[in-house]
This record gives structure tokens, sequence and C-alpha cells, in this order.
């Protein structure tokens, strides 16, 4: 395998990894977006009817047997109303933002407590049914009554999701930090073994060539690189095997030059050596065979 194609694959695996760990914060964090919305949903329902229960339980005070105040009751009861309206909206606008949603006991609740207070109101708004007659009035009280028991169940019931909301978000708090933990560990690790890779297979190559260029710059031209790692590094290396073959040979072949050039000096210095002195010896032979030679014409001439 090319070293460019390892350190594709090594990048591709890095930006796999990065992205599954930011898609497990995203997931994470979006959990935790939706725990909180549900808590701050259950909040304002848990608002809603604790306003709600107010209004309904100063209904039954004004409804007092003594004095009752029937404007009052009447007034207290159409806030109530109010409260009920925008909890039935809120829910409502719960369960179009998440249509995987358990059935809402506690709107249910609310909705029995809503009915019973109507047929107060509507009673309350019958002149007819309302002369002062206390076992109307004992009559209303207890329906309130029995609104004011569902509108603490349904109060427990939003509590009681609350509670669940904040341990689910807890759960995934947890999981959360958990999961990029454990991701986080495992890029590093991962990291920490790819950068060995990446030691082993460019580092320690390009080490082993320095070393034979220094060793050929030394004049150690008999020096061979193994070929190992990734194609370029061996062909690299198989080039830089070939360039001190072809250095070694070259090398030999001046030194083989070099010698006989120097032989044949050696001999041409030698031959030269040679003709000197031979014309010395001739020189020093010459001088006296030309006085023997001028000596014996003077005889030949005396006797003639």
């Amino acid at each position: 395998m090319t070293l460019s194609r390892r350190m594709k694959l090594r990048l591709i695996a890095l930006s796999v990894s990065l992205t599954v760990l930011v898609a497990g914060m995203v997931w994470g964090l979006d959990r935790l977006r939706r725990d909180v919305g549900r808590a701050f949903e259950a909040y304002r329902a848990a608002r809603l009817v604790e306003r709600a229960r107010y209004h309904v339980t100063h209904a039954q005070i004004l409804l007092a047997p003594a004095a009752p105040d029937v404007d009052g009751v009447a007034k207290k009861l159409e806030e109530a109303f109010d409260l009920f309206d925008a909890f039935s909206a809120t829910r409502h606008a719960k369960q179009g933002a998440h249509a995987e949603h358990d059935p809402d006991e506690a709107e249910a609740a609310m909705r029995a407590a809503g009915d019973v207070l109507r047929e107060v109101a509507a009673t309350l708004d019958d002149d007819t049914r309302v002369p002062h007659d206390a076992t109307v009035f004992a009559q209303l009280r207890e329906s309130m009554k029995v609104a004011l028991r569902s509108l603490n169940q349904a109060a427990r019931l939003i509590d009681e999701a609350m509670v669940r909301t904040r341990r689910t978000a807890d759960v995934t708090m947890h999981s959360t930090i958990v999961i990029v933990l454990i991701l986080s560990v495992a890029i590093g690790v991962a990291a920490a073994v790819m950068s060995l890779w990446h030691y082993r297979d460019v580092i320690i190559p390009v080490r082993r060539l320095r070393d034979s260029a220094r060793g050929l710059a030394s004049g150690r031209f008999n020096e061979r690189v193994v070929v190992s790692g990734d194609d370029e590094f061996a062909e690299v290396e198989r080039e830089f095997n070939a360039m001190a073959m072809e250095l070694d040979t070259l090398y030999h072949n001046l030194e083989d030059k070099v010698r006989t050039k120097s032989r044949e000096l050696v001999r041409s210095e030698r031959l030269t050596s040679v003709g000197f002195q031979a014309d010395g010896v001739a020189h020093e032979i010459n001088n006296p065979l030309n006085n023997i030679t001028g000596q014996a014409e003077l005889a030949l001439g005396r006797l003639k």
C-alpha cells in the first residue's frame, strides 16, 4: 500500500471518529434539550394548576354558608376556566411537538375538574336554581371539593412527571458524559497508534536513507539500503541503491584507469631516465673517441 493511500485512510478514520464524537455530543445535547423542554412544560403546567387551585379554593371560600358571594364565585370560576384553557393549549402544543407522548392523566384530571366547575358555573348562572338555598350551596361546595381533588391529582401527576423528567435528564447527562469520555479515549488511543504507525512508516525509512546518504558522501559506495516500507520509500530506496551501485562501478573504473595510467607514467619516466643515462654515457664515450680520432688523423697526416 502506498503512503499517500495509507495517510488518506488514517485521515478518513480520524474524521469518522471525530464525526462520531460530535454526533454523540449532539445526540446527548438534543436529549437534554428535550428533557429541559419537558421540565419547563411541566413547570408551566404546575403553575397553571396551582393558580387554578387558588381560584377554586377562593371560590369555595366565597361560597360560604353564612354569606355566599355568587358574583365573586362566578368571577373566580371564569379565571379558573381561563387557566384550564391555557393548560389544555399547552398540553396540545406538547403533543404536537412530541408525537410519542404517553396518555396524559394530568390533562384528564384537569378536564374532569373543569367539567365539574362548569356545572357549578351553570348552576350559578341559572337564576331559577339559585335562590338563597343552603342545600344548593352545599351541593356546589361538594362539587368544588371534587374539582379540587381532581386538581390535586393533576398537581401530583405533574410533580411525578417533573421528577421522572429530572431523572431522565440525569440519566441522559450521565450517558452523554460516558459516551463522550469513551469516544474521546478511543480517539486518543487511535491517534497515538496512528502516530506510532506514522513514525514507523515515515521517520524510520527517512533516517535509514539519511544514514545511507552520509555513508555514500563519506566514500562508502558499497553500502546498500534495505528495501522496505511503503511503495514510495521502497522506490526511493531502489533508486538510491541503483545510484550507489553506479557510483561504486564508476569509482572502481576510475581506480583501474588511474592505476593503468600510473603504471604507464612510471614506465615512461623509467624510459626517460634510461634515455638520459644513455645520452650521458654516449657523451662521456664520444669525448675520448673524438680526441683519439683527432690524434689519429694528425698521426696519419704526419706519416704522409
